[in-house]
């Protein structure tokens, strides 16, 4: 089961030959849709693999560098992941692995009995990008309120300058 990656170059990578082999859910996008938090189903090959992954269809390191073969995601879509690169639970791929969406074709690899299930853990199932500049942010802004606040006390606390007299 090979998919459609000729065009770019790619070598010839299919669901059967794939080293780590998985289904899941895509929870959440980035990245313009190059990045997903994945809610993992079954793993097929390669595990452990928690039950959340984060997969990148990109190498690019930075954001705002994109490239012929950058992969995107689908929200909501269930695929079977066979990721190039990286290691549980952060994934990397681009359109020349076998990664595609699930259906009854894709089926054919599973293992008998389904494959196993995913262990607990891996990455926040929130939206992608770290909570930490958000919790920064609102550190900063109860850091001045407490500025402003004693400040302002200060200025109302302090004596006024005595009027030169003549």
């Amino acid at each position: 089961m090979r998919t459609n990656t000729a065009v770019v170059g790619c070598p010839p990578i299919d669901l059967n030959s794939a080293t780590v082999v998985f289904t899941g859910r895509v929870t959440a996008v980035g990245f313009e849709g190059r990045t997903a938090t994945v809610a993992v189903g079954r793993v097929y090959r390669g595990g452990p693999v928690s039950a959340h992954v984060e997969v990148k269809g990109t190498r690019a390191v930075a954001n705002g560098i994109f490239s012929a073969i950058d992969r995107t995601y689908t929200m909501g879509t269930e695929y079977v992941f066979a990721p190039l690169y990286g290691s549980n639970p952060h994934f990397e791929e681009t359109i020349c692995s076998a990664t595609q969406p699930r259906a009854a074709l894709t089926d054919g690899v599973a293992p008998p009995g389904g494959g196993e299930a995913p262990m607990a853990g891996g990455v926040p199932t929130h939206a992608h990008g770290s909570p930490l500049p958000v919790v920064i942010g609102a550190g900063g802004a109860v850091g001045l309120m407490v500025v402003l606040v004693l400040g302002t006390r200060w200025l109302r606390r302090r004596p006024a300058p005595a009027a030169d007299a003549p």
